[in-house]
């Protein structure tokens, strides 16, 4: 039960991602690989060029045999002009968020999806599990809202000061 509680928590954020980014004309540059083998930087994934790229990173490789074929399917058979970016980083999640911000490559995430929604950082709302994401929605003065993940726990205590609220899980946001 807990686990189809997170596949449902994973659907719907894509969801959530998807309809966002299908609400604009930007585009966005992919990096790193589901293999391990990161493509240079400013490079476009084949299948991706001229689209809207979505780049998703997770560290959990156990759901990328899963979500591999769905994603793959869904780049092939969609007719919105997108492209999403699949890559598992289970061992140097954390290493390629500090490259990615540290040297400028990191998306904007929050900032484009709110200026695709023409809504000011202050009147948007957003959800969080690790550090780096609550680090920059909070650069961008987003309202953050920091959710538990046993894959940060070791940085519960930053994402609680940080957040401006925290929650458990999101089973919380329907009582």
């Amino acid at each position: 039960m807990k686990k189809a509680k997170r596949i449902l928590s994973a659907v719907v954020a894509g969801v959530m991602v998807l309809s966002l980014s299908a609400c604009g004309g930007g585009s966005g540059s992919a990096s790193g690989s589901a293999s391990g083998s990161a493509p240079a930087a400013g490079s476009t994934p084949a299948g991706a060029e001229g689209k809207i790229t979505i780049s998703y990173w997770t560290t959990n490789r156990h759901d990328q045999a899963y979500m591999t074929p769905l994603i793959e399917e869904f780049n092939a058979t969609n007719d919105k002009n997108i492209y999403i970016d699949f890559q598992v980083y289970a061992d140097n999640y954390s290493q390629m968020l500090d490259l990615a911000f540290s040297t400028n490559t990191a998306p904007d995430v929050y900032q484009l999806a709110a200026e695709k929604l023409s809504l000011k950082p202050e009147q948007c709302v957003v959800y969080e599990d690790i550090l780096k994401g609550v680090e920059g929605a909070k650069m961008d003065d987003f309202y953050v809202v920091g959710v538990e993940d046993i894959h940060s726990s070791y940085e519960k205590n930053e994402i609680m000061q940080l957040s401006d609220c925290y929650i458990l899980s999101f089973e919380e946001l329907l009582d």
